[in-house]
């Protein structure tokens, strides 16, 4: 009887923790732990997830526009690395600078799949989710640029984030060119959302 309550009172706080995750965030999470599961369990095969252009072109195989984004490998020390910054820095910013705005942070994350999308046309990218995640990781850096940072025995600044996390997901095995994409795609979003509009802003009064 012991053994239920402790049962009981550990699903109720996982529960808690799960329904405290914003909408956008819990949605994405959970979409990628059911694919990561359905391959585990060999009920699908990673060949038909994939990024294939060929294959969405000629054979009409759309959901390869989507699954591209939720599949993370199988279980893994890297699956849940990205899935504990996931949930970490996705939230973080859903819940505040994008508070209200669900539909500006959906927008932002489809904004960086569709240019994933197209440098993983160009490149040859079969899984572009880590990138995505790299993505907001990096817009969610620097708008807390003068935040600092405590990761195991390292302290630093927010901008630095997205750099570090690159190097521990390369120490497990990642390649530094999926971070990368989703570091530039980051980048883009960030200078046209919040740097171009203040230069205009700072232009405009200038020149009046």
């Amino acid at each position: 009887e012991l053994f239920c309550c402790k049962a009981d009172a550990h699903i109720h706080t996982m529960n808690r923790f799960f329904e405290s995750i914003p909408t956008v965030t819990r949605t994405y999470l959970l979409l990628a732990g059911l694919t990561t599961a359905v391959v585990s369990l060999d009920l699908a095969s990673p060949y038909s997830l994939y990024f294939n252009p060929a294959a969405v072109v000629a054979k009409n195989e759309w959901w390869r526009l989507v699954t591209t984004f939720r599949y993370f490998d199988t279980f893994s020390l890297n699956w849940f690395f990205h899935m504990h910054f996931l949930t970490l820095y996705w939230s973080s910013l859903e819940r505040n600078q994008f508070d209200g705005k669900t539909g500006d942070f959906v927008f932002m994350i489809m904004f960086g799949a569709a240019l994933l999308l197209g440098l993983g046309t160009l490149l040859g990218v079969p899984f572009l989710s880590f990138s995505l995640v790299f993505m907001v990781v990096y817009v969610w850096s620097r708008r807390h640029s003068f935040q600092h940072i405590q990761l195991f025995w390292f302290q630093f600044r927010a901008p630095w984030l997205s750099w570090v996390l690159m190097g521990f997901s390369v120490m497990l095995g990642g390649s530094p060119t999926i971070d990368l994409l989703g570091i530039f795609c980051g980048h883009i979003y960030y200078v046209l959302r919040d740097v171009w509009p203040l230069y205009l802003c700072k232009s405009h009064e200038t020149t009046f």
